[in-house]
């Protein structure tokens, strides 16, 4: 009888020992959960007030973008408005006689003339036209150039004289 009493104690000591260590573990574990947790909360917090934050300038800029829209839509309907009334320079610039009619004519051509030679040679450079083509057309266009601005003075002579 003793030694079955030894055993069953022996037996309670066991499983009790082995309960013990497994609550101390569940404990321990419990433990980490909960710190993790608190920790997992505080960064959830944070979170959520920096997204608060961000919602806000996020509101802000959108009111920015709105008010700054409503600006160019005023602005560009506006301008419609103005364009629709707007004068041809046609109609701005009237050459008092002919021969200021016809030196605003020769100025016009020989900027048009200086714009195709700067395209011309433009073209040789990117291999567009060779290098003769180029050639014809820049001695044509000089030589058209230089009647012009030949005419130009003469035309200036005159009017300097009057």
């Amino acid at each position: 009888r003793e030694q079955t009493r030894e055993q069953v104690n022996t037996k309670i000591q066991t499983f009790l020992r082995q309960f013990s260590e497994e609550t101390k573990s569940t404990l321990a574990a419990d433990w980490r959960d909960q710190e993790q947790l608190k920790h997992t909360k505080n960064v959830i917090e944070e979170e959520l007030k920096d997204l608060v934050n961000k919602k806000s300038e996020f509101e802000d800029h959108i009111t920015t973008v709105d008010a700054k829209t409503k600006e160019i839509e005023e602005w560009l309907a506006e301008s419609k408005t103005a364009k629709e009334g707007e004068i041809s320079v046609d109609d701005v610039c009237e050459p008092v006689n002919k021969l200021h009619a016809q030196m605003l004519d020769l100025s016009a051509e020989n900027a048009a003339l200086t714009d195709v030679m700067y395209f011309l040679d433009r073209g040789m450079y990117s291999g567009q036209i060779d290098c003769a083509t180029h050639l014809k057309m820049i001695r044509k266009l000089a030589k058209r150039q230089f009647l012009i601005r030949a005419h130009l003075i003469k035309i200036n002579q005159v009017l300097a004289k009057s």
